[in-house]
């Protein structure tokens, strides 16, 4: 990955625009080293781009336009999830991956939930890098194909289900949701390491079926269905873990 400037959400233009002049100087630093230097263990190294700009639409075409030259394995957008509201986001998605190439693969750098990635696909993104399996299952959170559920709370304490029964992961496969809880609420390290495994599978499981249902030719509907479950899954879900004991 080339070396970028990542601005907060919300952040003036004068940084946006510093954050672009910056993003494209180290890129070209970067060429530039990798055009010196010898490859790394005798492997030839690529460079992969990543475009800034906030969500402003000029600033992104302009930061898109500089890296392009740079791009030979696929591209990358920063600068989202920052804390800029979801739906700016969305709107630069709808645009912005009109502008990429399309035979090289499209990177969404920090994001984000099982829903940002149904919808991220849908707008022509590919691959995405995200601490939110891994971090939220350190706080005791698992996401299952009915929603989240939030371990910590009393309600799991003599609940034998498994985090998931939809799911075939380690975890789902051995260990009950009150047995994962008392993990949690004993600081043993394997409950986080359980947890974790878990979110991991769901997400891997998220992503082939995205994949299966893109190749099956039925991914607009599918995507429609799954976010309108998924929406009323933590609707409920909210409503009934209202309390944490």
């Amino acid at each position: 990955m080339a070396f970028d400037q990542c601005p907060p959400g919300g952040a003036p233009e004068t940084v946006l625009k510093e954050a672009v002049q910056r993003t494209t100087a180290w890129l070209r630093r970067c060429q530039r080293y990798l055009r010196e230097h010898p490859p790394v263990y005798e492997w030839d190294q690529v460079l992969f781009p990543i475009v800034q700009g906030g969500t402003s639409f000029e600033l992104r075409r302009r930061s898109l336009e500089e890296s392009l030259p740079y791009a030979s394995c696929g591209i990358a957008i920063g600068g989202l999830a920052v804390g800029e509201p979801k739906e700016a986001m969305l709107n630069l998605l709808d645009q912005l991956p009109g502008w990429l190439p399309v035979d090289q693969p499209r990177y969404l750098m920090g994001v984000g939930t099982p829903a940002d990635l149904v919808e991220c696909v849908s707008r022509g993104i590919d691959l995405f890098d995200c601490v939110m399996p891994t971090r939220n299952a350190r706080n005791g959170q698992v996401f299952t194909s009915q929603g989240k559920l939030n371990l910590f709370n009393a309600r799991y304490r003599f609940d034998l289900q498994p985090p998931d029964p939809a799911c075939t992961c380690p975890t789902c496969r051995q260990f009950s949701r009150s047995y994962l809880r008392h993990l949690l609420k004993v600081n043993e390290i394997l409950g986080l390491r359980l947890l974790t495994i878990h979110n991991v599978s769901f997400y891997l499981r998220l992503m082939e079926t995205m994949r299966d249902e893109i190749q099956a030719g039925h991914f607009a509907a599918w995507a429609r269905s799954w976010l309108n479950r998924w929406k009323d899954f933590n609707q409920t879900k909210q409503e009934e873990e209202s309390y944490v004991t």
